[in-house]
């Protein structure tokens, strides 16, 4: 997955004065563009990065199987949105008073948006370590926020021990 990603072809010229793209390195080719580097690029460089260091971290131990899981999730996810921002580069993206002024395009979410979607459906659940999931298969299932319409389900559980139908 990794060893075949070629940042490179990320790298691309633009040319300079598009609105919501920050100025970046003048392309040595053509003193109309500037280079920039496509965000999807940018991330899987990232993430590139990060499974290098891990690996260097790890020393002969392998990568757990979900530190593998969790690399490949995030480059699943990165290649299905293949966001073409493009990026700066150079030293413009170290002053992020530049970045705020420049305005660099980029569509972002409502975090308290997904956040309220989580409440208004609720599944009871919260991560409670391997070793408690062992012990308790439904361990994790058993976190109803309040007004939650399986706090009945869950407690009929928690009485009996029965699998939650």
């Amino acid at each position: 997955m990794f060893r075949s990603f070629d940042p490179d072809n990320g790298v691309v010229a633009l040319p300079k004065g598009q609105s919501n793209v920050l100025p970046s390195k003048e392309s040595p080719w053509d003193e109309t563009k500037g280079v920039h580097i496509l965000a999807v690029y940018h991330n899987l460089h990232s993430l590139k990065v990060l499974w290098g260091e891990l690996h260097k971290l790890s020393g002969d131990k392998p990568l757990s199987a979900q530190v593998l899981h969790s690399l490949n999730v995030l480059w699943q996810d990165t290649l299905c949105a293949a966001r073409t921002d493009p990026m700066t580069i150079g030293e413009i993206v170290t002053d992020r008073v530049l970045v705020d002024k420049f305005n660099q395009t980029r569509q972002c979410r409502d975090w308290r948006d997904l956040e309220q979607f989580h409440d208004e459906n609720p599944a009871c659940f919260q991560s409670v370590g391997e070793e408690r999931k062992e012990e308790d298969a439904w361990a994790e299932w058993q976190f109803c926020p309040k007004g939650s319409p399986y706090q009945a389900v869950l407690d009929r559980y928690l009485a009996g021990k029965q699998q939650p139908q």
